[in-house]
């Protein structure tokens, strides 16, 4: 094999020809009118197998000689470095469970994250939001409460206030802390509380343009919305169960003044595997009306499983028999991009990864990736999660595990790709030196301008998630 741009020589030799000449539609031969019979260089600048051929003619009649040869693809620019620190050490398998929404945000007064530090028995633990102010070389704990549930999520306004969302199954109420600069972020400046709002797997995220949040919890729980004093604007039942299913993980994104909501859904009796399908909806009106993807105007409480009236992306040939469990998804400019993990049975080790982009208007899948999310030689293979992240100039990223690289006992390095048309193609971006078992990747699903491309994850070392022996990294990879 040659590499690409590599010079090869040729030679060649004919007898009784009395002319030569190149054969078209090959590689480039080497430069001028070939001889009979001589030698020659030419540059390896077409990638895979190609080939070079001399065509002769003489009193006897015509002939022709060929040679193939391999080349390598063209490098692509150097990968980018991940920069890795580690925010906690000794934490729960699923301190940052998981994917579906954000786990931390960087504003004008530093990078915070929010995460379960410690179990301390059943699924009860300790979370702490914690912040840097040096780019996120160290992280120091801002506060820390107790709760009965699973990891906070963590939102930004534009005026530098941090909102925390904790779940508490003790009390069935969804609280919702709000930090300033005030007090160094030390402390909640406010507290609101929302009754039977409670849910272990649920999202939320701010609309700036309305000056609001949008919070859902699974198994069929309130959509509500709030605005940045902790008024509650409305509480309603967006999804119900169907026959088939009932809604567990959801996810939030925007794209301009659109609201979209997915999910994944698993049937009645499971908060867990085995999942069955994934959904996406949209409003434009800010959560007061719904429309199924390809237009249809939906009525609340809408059936969320397949029977129901919403899109279902999950192929046909996988329902049923295998495990869709949808990690992020991301819409940028009218694009609807969507990554999961397929785990096949009878162990669920057997992962098939997916990702499917979709065109809004009008709607149509443009693309399908069954069996491998790549760019060139990176892939997103990924059960513990993935997430997408965008900048504001529209350049796509999806950051994930590649676990086809895993040194066998699930520890695989953290890698990321690019994509600068929507969604459409991807290239390698970086790859990490190290391995680690990260569950629960997240990310910011908009940088700021100027931002780096900064994620968080949990590791996850052991079967027992209370064991407190994972460590917690936040990473960061500069943005183009």
């Amino acid at each position: 094999m040659y590499a690409f741009g590599e010079t090869i020589w040729v030679g060649w030799a004919s007898s009784n020809a009395t002319s030569a000449s190149w054969q078209a539609g090959y590689i480039s031969p080497p430069a001028g009118t070939p001889a009979t019979s001589g030698s020659g260089t030419m540059l390896a600048n077409v990638a895979g197998d190609v080939a070079v051929q001399l065509n002769v003619s003489g009193a006897g009649g015509t002939g022709s000689c060929s040679r193939a040869f391999t080349v390598a693809a063209a490098p692509g620019p150097a990968l980018k470095e991940i920069q890795f620190t580690k925010v906690a050490s000794n934490a729960p398998g699923g301190a940052s469970f998981h994917s579906h929404t954000q786990r931390l945000s960087v504003t004008g007064h530093g990078i915070f994250v929010a995460f379960n530090d410690t179990n301390l028995g059943g699924n009860v633990h300790r979370w702490s939001l914690r912040r840097s102010t040096n780019g996120g070389s160290t992280f120091q704990t801002l506060y820390s409460q107790t709760h009965d549930g699973s990891a906070p999520d963590i939102e930004t306004d534009e005026d530098g206030y941090v909102y925390v969302f904790v779940n508490d199954a003790a009390t069935k109420a969804l609280s919702v802390h709000k930090f300033g600069a005030s007090n160094g972020f030390t402390s909640p400046l406010n507290t609101w509380q929302y009754a039977n709002a409670e849910a272990s797997k649920f999202s939320a995220i701010y609309d700036r343009t309305r000056q609001r949040f949008y919070y859902l919890g699974f198994n069929d729980g309130p959509f509500l919305t709030i605005d940045r004093n902790g008024t509650l604007l409305s509480n309603v039942q967006l999804l119900q169960k169907g026959s088939q299913a009932h809604i567990q993980y959801p996810h939030f994104a925007l794209d301009g003044t659109r609201l979209y909501a997915a999910w994944t859904t698993t049937p009645p009796g499971y908060i867990t595997k085995p999942y069955l399908s994934i959904h996406f909806i949209y409003s434009d009106d800010g959560g007061a009306s719904w429309r199924s993807p390809a237009g249809q105007s939906l009525n609340v409480p809408i059936v969320s499983d397949p029977t129901g009236p919403t899109e279902q992306i999950v192929p046909s040939k996988y329902l049923g028999s295998d495990v869709p469990w949808l990690s992020n998804f991301s819409i940028s400019n009218g694009h609807a991009a969507f990554t999961y993990a397929i785990q096949r049975p009878p162990s669920g080790t057997n992962i098939n990864q997916q990702y499917q982009l979709y065109r809004m208007s009008p709607f149509a899948q443009l693309v399908h990736r069954d069996g491998g999310f790549a760019g060139e030689t990176l892939q997103i293979w990924s059960p513990g999660g993935a997430f997408f992240t965008k900048t504001a100039a529209g350049t796509l990223y999806v950051v994930g595990s590649d676990l086809t690289r895993s040194d066998g006992p699930g520890a695989a390095p953290i890698v990321v790709l690019k994509s600068t048309d929507n969604g459409r193609t991807w290239t390698d971006y970086a790859i990490s030196s190290g391995k680690y078992f990260a569950f629960g990747l997240s990310g910011m699903r908009l940088l700021p301008s100027g931002s780096d491309i900064v994620g968080f994850f949990g590791e996850w070392r052991t079967s027992d998630p209370a064991a407190n022996v994972n460590d917690v990294y936040f990473i960061k990879i500069p943005a183009e």
